[in-house]
C-alpha cells in the first residue's frame, strides 16, 4: 500500500518577528511522517530571537530522526515501534550536541510526532502536545495525549523559569511533560504505539495552532477537509493571535 500526504505550515500571528518554529517531513516513498513544534523562546530586549533556536532544534531532530529511520528501513528492520523509539532517542542526542554550545539561557527544544506507515498499521511515537488522529467517514480517535494539560494548574505558583526547570522533563512532578531538548529525562516521556487500519482512514498530524479549529469538527467534516480549508477555518474562528499551524493529512493510495 502506498501513502500520500497533504501538508501545510503557516507562520504564527503572535509577534511580527517570530518565525515559524514548526517543522515537518512528508516522505511518502518510505511512509515516514514527522511533525514538530519548537518550544517558544523568550523575547529579549523587545525582540524575538531570529534565527530561532527553537526552529533549529526542530530541524535537527527531524532531519536526523528521518535519516535514522530511512537507514533502518532500508536494512529491512521490521520492529517499527523499536526503530521509532531509537530514532527519537538519536534525534534528542543530536539536539543535546547543539545545546552543548551553551549560548542560550535555556536549552532549545521541540515536541512532536514521528509516524511510520506500514500496510495496515500506523506506528507512532510522540512527546509533548502535538495531536494525532485517525479519522474515518463516521468516526475519529486521538492516539496522542496532551502531556502539558496539567501545567496550567501551577502557573500561579510557578513562573516560566520554574516550569522549565522543575516541571519540564520531570517524570516525578504531577504536571511533568516532555520536551526534546537533549536531556536524557525527556526519553521518559516518549510514548510509542500503533493503530490498526482498514485502508479507508486518514491520519491527521498537527501542531496545537490547529487545535481549536480541527477539534471542533465532526468526523465527517474532518474526513473531508482539505489543508486549504483547514487554514481558512483556523483564521476565521480565532479572535486572538494564532500560534504556528502545521497539518499533515495522510491517506492510502491504491497501487
Amino acid at each position: 500500500m502506498k501513502f500520500k500526504a497533504e501538508h501545510i505550515s503557516i507562520r504564527n500571528t503572535m509577534y511580527i518577528d517570530k518565525p515559524n518554529e514548526d517543522f515537518y517531513i512528508c516522505d511518502d516513498e518510505n511512509g515516514i511522517y514527522i511533525v514538530l513544534d519548537g518550544v517558544s523562546r523568550d523575547v529579549i530586549d523587545g525582540k524575538y530571537p531570529n534565527p530561532s533556536p527553537a526552529l533549529r532544534a526542530s530541524e535537527i531532530f527531524a532531519l536526523n530522526a528521518h535519516r535514522y529511520l530511512q537507514e533502518e528501513l532500508s536494512r529491512g528492520v521490521s520492529d517499527f515501534s523499536a526503530i521509532i523509539k531509537s530514532a527519537m532517542v538519536f534525534g534528542n542526542e543530536c539536539i543535546a550536541e547543539f545545546n552543548s554550545q551553551g549560548i542560550y539561557s535555556f536549552p532549545s527544544g521541540t515536541v512532536g510526532i514521528v509516524l511510520v506507515m506500514r500496510s495496515n498499521r500506523a506506528y507512532f511515537g510522540f512527546i509533548g502536545d502535538c495531536i494525532g488522529k485517525v479519522v474515518s467517514f463516521d468516526n475519529s480517535a486521538t492516539f496522542t495525549r496532551d502531556q502539558t494539560r496539567n501545567v496550567d494548574l501551577y502557573r500561579e505558583e510557578y513562573n516560566q523559569a520554574r516550569i522549565r526547570s522543575e516541571i519540564c522533563n520531570n517524570p516525578n512532578h504531577p504536571a511533568g511533560y516532555g520536551v526534546l531538548n537533549g536531556a536524557k529525562a525527556a526519553l521518559d516521556f516518549i510514548e510509542i504505539g500503533y493503530i490498526e487500519l482498514s485502508g479507508n482512514e486518514k491520519i491527521m498530524l498537527y501542531t496545537d495552532g490547529f487545535e481549536d479549529a480541527l477539534d471542533s469538527l465532526t468526523p465527517h467534516q474532518l474526513y473531508n477537509i482539505t489543508v486549504s480549508k483547514a487554514k481558512d477555518l483556523s483564521q476565521s474562528i480565532s479572535g486572538k493571535p494564532i500560534d504556528d499551524r502545521t497539518l499533515l493529512m495522510i491517506s492510502s493510495e491504491k497501487e
